[in-house]
């Protein structure tokens, strides 16, 4: 491991470790913004690299602005911070903490000595998104990135882009693709994303199963 990345690490036990209160709770809390301290050129140095995630650019942005402040250290809200700064925030159908920010980052900055796995195409990418932020199954996915791609996909390049990513996010020890090289994915309304007939044999509610039910029904 890094000294980088140990450093973000550290960061992150600290910032659970403050998560769970206690009587220690305001010097876990001082010992995160120390270090946030000592190493804001670090901070700074990740976050222009690899992005934040969006909700928790404010209270990262805090901790840096608080960072600066050196005088303020003994006499900060712990307290009132506490959620802001230890809870996770929902972003893309994920909850992320600061914490999980600073692992992630350490997981960047590890997988520069390792760059035998490719990252996805950004349509790889995409076509994971619409797997698992939208719940599509492979074959709507198809459908929709052949649409916008204006070319035809088979459900078994999806399948394809899909390993790929669950490769990549593995290798660089991410559970999601981070915001510098995660693409928009296409917006959808509720009625474009019918996910096709069951295969446990089990009902969904689109109208359009329903008539099949019934039609085999009457068979």
């Amino acid at each position: 491991m890094s000294k980088d990345a140990k450093i973000l690490r550290e960061i992150a036990e600290a910032l659970r470790k403050w998560e769970k209160g206690g009587d220690t709770a305001v010097d876990t809390a001082r010992k995160v913004i120390t270090l946030f301290v000592d190493n804001l050129g670090l901070v700074r140095s990740v976050q222009n690299e690899y992005g934040c995630h969006a909700p928790l650019e404010r209270p990262v942005s805090w901790l840096r602005d608080i960072a600066r402040k050196r005088e303020t250290i003994n006499s900060l809200s712990f307290e009132a911070w506490w959620t802001e700064f230890t809870q996770p925030q929902l972003w893309a159908g994920e909850r992320l903490s600061v914490a999980d920010q600073c692992e992630e980052w350490a997981s960047r900055l590890e997988g520069r000595k390792s760059q035998s796995i490719k990252a996805p195409s950004k349509d790889a990418i995409r076509a994971y998104l619409l797997l698992k932020s939208l719940g599509c199954s492979q074959a709507k996915a198809a459908e929709i990135m052949s649409g916008k791609l204006k070319r035809t996909l088979t459900q078994g390049c999806i399948s394809r882009y899909k390993t790929q990513c669950e490769r990549w996010l593995k290798a660089n020890g991410l559970d999601v693709f981070p915001p510098d090289i995660r693409p928009d994915i296409p917006r959808l309304s509720p009625d474009k994303l019918g996910m096709g007939a069951r295969t446990d044999g089990r009902r969904t509610g689109d109208p359009r199963h329903k008539r099949s039910a019934n039609n085999e029904a009457d068979e």
